[in-house]
């Protein structure tokens, strides 16, 4: 009977180490890595703009919000044809995303760049090739 005894008590040790170690190890689906979704590839970028027409020259400024002061912002401004009497104008501004230690808070960068077209203009602006909505200024 001691022999009873010893292999029951044995046998409950296991299960009990077994059961302990089971729920001790986490599961194996956090080890595969998921998958990100980008706050800025599902919102529309506010683009604050202000234009200035003098001899023929536009001169496209504002501001936008970045994700941190360590991005910087480039425009470039390309006619892009005429709807009925009004030239389009695409404003095209490149915020790439840095890999830089930076303090991750949202900052307000200014933009300026100029281009010649006529006085009549229609304006859509692109940032990292997405459309973005504008404020005139």
């Amino acid at each position: 009977m001691n022999q009873t005894r010893f292999w029951l008590a044995a046998a409950i040790i296991a299960v009990v180490i077994i059961i302990g170690f089971i729920f001790s190890v986490p599961p194996h689906t956090k080890d595969i890595p998921q998958a990100t979704s980008s706050k800025e590839a599902t919102t529309t970028q506010q683009v604050a703009l202000h234009d200035v027409y003098k001899k023929g020259t536009h001169t496209f400024s504002g501001n936008i919000i970045v994700p941190n002061a360590c991005t910087n912002v480039t425009a470039e401004a390309t006619t892009t044809g005429k709807v009925a009497s009004t030239t389009q104008v695409t404003l095209s501004l490149t915020a790439p995303i840095n890999s830089e230690i930076c303090l991750q808070i949202a900052q307000k960068v200014k933009f300026s760049t100029t281009l010649i077209a006529p006085r009549a203009v229609s304006v859509r602006v692109f940032i990292n090739n997405t459309e973005a909505s504008t404020t005139r200024l």
